[in-house]
């Protein structure tokens, strides 16, 4: 019993302090700690550059030695910026923190540019948090141009399949095959076939018995029998006891005619 606890301790250590090192891993990297649940993160490798001198790629390039690994550098003179996309995210994490001196940010990279991801864009981190529902199946490589992806916060029947930079890397028939079932299922739910809809069958009421079907109307219910007034305005018996007169409504004064009824027609 002594040594399974030891071992359960020793294993507990271990995830932990793993644990520490991708946390920290993570830092360098500019990502967050705990991604967000459901979520994919991308994260950019672009990184915009203000208040530009004048100066062609190679003397930017040579200005700024980080740039040696970029994979683009597209100066726009009439601005006087730079978008610089760096061959991976470590290499865009360390220009934006040599370049501090002068005006940098992150910008979104090209596959996370447009409008449908706009709103998934966080600027300060550099990173677009994206549903698992809305990410391309189909298109990965696509969405991860400019960008790096983070294969710790795919969903977990893609891990491993999908690599850094949103390419298939297993290519195994399984794996295939599994991809290709993911996105017929993703397509599929994304609209609804009404002519597949079943309805439930209309249920059967001939079964059920009518509660009217044995009512009498002339049945005597125990009670005396309620007697509606004749049209000329005299109640007739209601059926009281034997011995009192018959109820004669009492004449309404005039004053009581005109309180309920209001003023009197002339």
């Amino acid at each position: 019993m002594h040594s399974e606890l030891s071992q359960a301790f020793r294993s507990l250590r271990r995830d932990r302090s793993r644990d520490r090192e991708d946390d920290k891993e993570r830092r360098k990297m500019g990502l967050p700690s705990h991604p967000k649940d459901g979520t994919t993160t991308i994260a950019s490798c672009t990184v915009w550059l203000g208040r530009l001198p004048q100066m062609n790629e190679e003397e930017l390039r040579a200005s700024i030695p980080e740039l040696s690994p970029a994979n683009q550098v597209q100066l726009m003179h009439t601005r006087a910026c730079a978008y610089v996309t760096m061959k991976d995210r470590r290499s865009a994490v360390k220009l934006l923190d040599k370049a501090k001196g002068m005006r940098a940010s992150w910008a979104a990279g090209n596959g996370t540019k447009g409008d449908k991801w706009r709103s998934y864009w966080d600027e300060d981190r550099g990173i677009s948090a994206i549903p698992h529902n809305e990410l391309p199946l189909d298109a990965m490589n696509d969405l991860c141009d400019g960008g790096w992806l983070d294969v710790s916060t795919l969903p977990i029947h893609l891990r491993g399949i999908i690599d850094e930079g949103g390419k298939v890397i297993d290519q195994t028939d399984s794996a295939t095959s599994l991809l290709d079932d993911t996105l017929s299922s993703h397509h599929s739910n994304s609209f609804l076939d009404l002519g597949q809809v079943q309805l439930p069958p209309t249920p059967d009421l001939s079964s059920i018995p009518n509660p009217m079907s044995h009512f009498n109307p002339n049945m005597n219910l125990g009670g005396p029998a309620l007697m509606m007034p004749p049209m000329g305005g005299q109640f007739m018996n209601l059926g009281l006891p034997n011995g009192l007169p018959p109820f004669v409504p009492s004449p309404m004064r005039e004053e009581q005619r005109i309180g309920c009824c209001g003023s009197p027609s002339f």
